[in-house]
């Protein structure tokens, strides 16, 4: 899996077809860019509207084939509606499109005509959302940051890949993790851990019956607690 991070406002890409992540943090503007110029696509940025600068390449050191799709995704937390998108080929030009509300949009199919220059682009909205049955909201009262966020299968011989990636989750905040609709695995295991590496683990919540979860830790016994809905 090919991926970046654009660090101010914590956009992640991943390649479409070989996202399968088993539980992550979704944002509301994430979308799928269809790559229909005829061209390789070298370059692309995805801002806010009312930012001064573009921020990173999204792609890295990846490019984009013509008729290929990618798959945007954003921090959680973010809360912007309107992004610029920027596209440039191997020789450097670059077209724009401005001031896309990604709230209301889940799909993008940009075009271009060489013969007459004119660039377009098709928008789909998002269909009603398809939940897994294990999907579940986490909320922090801990009364501490919670720099990783593991859920795993209980079944698993060790923990996934961390949640919250290079995010954090502050004390009085919330997530909502979604799964694979083609997840079946009932019971699954909590990790979190603190900026000092310390960690507390909860086994066995029944996700299938569980769709939200509050973490409380008492400091002066020690003692860490989970109520669920």
């Amino acid at each position: 899996m090919s991926f970046s991070f654009l660090k101010r406002f914590g956009v992640l890409v991943t390649v479409f077809s070989l996202l399968a992540s088993m539980a992550r943090a979704e944002g509301k503007q994430d979308f799928v860019l269809h790559n229909k110029t005829g061209v390789e696509i070298h370059n692309l940025f995805v801002s806010p509207h009312n930012a001064d600068e573009w921020q990173e390449d999204v792609l890295g050191r990846d490019t984009l084939a013509d008729d290929e799709s990618v798959k945007i995704g954003f921090n959680p937390r973010e809360r912007s509606a309107f992004w610029d998108l920027k596209v440039t080929d191997s020789e450097g030009h670059s077209i724009i499109w401005e001031k896309l509300n990604l709230l209301e949009i889940a799909d993008v199919t940009i075009h271009f005509d060489a013969a007459t220059g004119k660039a377009t682009a098709e928008f789909a909205a998002p269909e009603p959302p398809e939940s897994a049955n294990q999907d579940f909201t986490l909320i922090n009262k801990t009364g501490v940051e919670i720099h990783n966020l593991f859920v795993s299968p209980h079944s698993a011989d060790e923990w996934q890949e961390d949640v919250l990636g290079r995010d954090t989750l502050a004390d009085g905040d919330s997530v909502k993790i979604g799964f694979n609709v083609r997840e079946r695995a009932a019971l699954w295991d909590l990790k979190v851990t603190d900026s000092d590496g310390n960690s507390i683990v909860w086994e066995k919540f029944n996700l299938l019956k569980i769709s939200e979860i509050t973490l409380h830790y008492d400091a002066e016994s020690g003692k860490a607690t989970a109520e669920f809905e």
